[in-house]
């Protein structure tokens, strides 16, 4: 964890010294290479290939990115060079966006399993497996008898 040396740019707040949290820093608060306290530069030294890889993926920034690979800047000039350039707004990765929701099942399907659950006392994976074993009608019978009680119960 790092902070920042200078409390006017950012109330003491502990930083990650991830190179995603890096570029946030880079993107919102933009302290100058002076303000920020030796750990954090340390790991922006070791994060350089990194950080120009994330923001290689913004098209407009690939001449940047281009020069800043070609030429041999030091970690203080790399970071100034990007302070001043990247736009003043986080729109680097956002993690959650990148989580996969598990398909969840239409609420018909829901209401099929539930009612398979609590019609043969089964796990939700044998009703899963019952359901394709029942017949269709034999379902809608199912479904009809305890749809009632899912509704009071709320689950859907």
């Amino acid at each position: 964890m790092a902070l920042l040396k200078n409390k006017k740019i950012d109330k003491i707040v502990k930083r990650d010294l991830s190179p995603i949290a890096i570029l946030n820093v880079l993107e919102t608060t933009k302290p100058s290479w002076d303000d920020l306290d030796d750990e954090f530069k340390e790991a922006y030294e070791k994060c350089i290939f990194l950080i120009n890889r994330f923001i290689s993926s913004k098209p407009i920034y690939i001449p940047l990115v281009n020069l800043l690979t070609t030429a041999s800047f030091n970690p203080r000039r790399h970071y100034e060079l990007l302070r001043n350039t990247i736009a003043k707004q986080t729109h680097y990765f956002n993690l959650k966006a990148y989580k996969k929701d598990t398909e969840k099942p239409l609420k018909d399907e829901l209401l099929k399993i539930i009612a398979i659950k609590k019609e043969y006392n089964l796990t939700e994976k044998e009703a899963l497996d019952h359901l394709t074993m029942i017949p269709p009608e034999e379902t809608l019978e199912i479904v009809n008898k305890w749809k009632p009680w899912v509704e009071m119960k709320k689950l859907l």
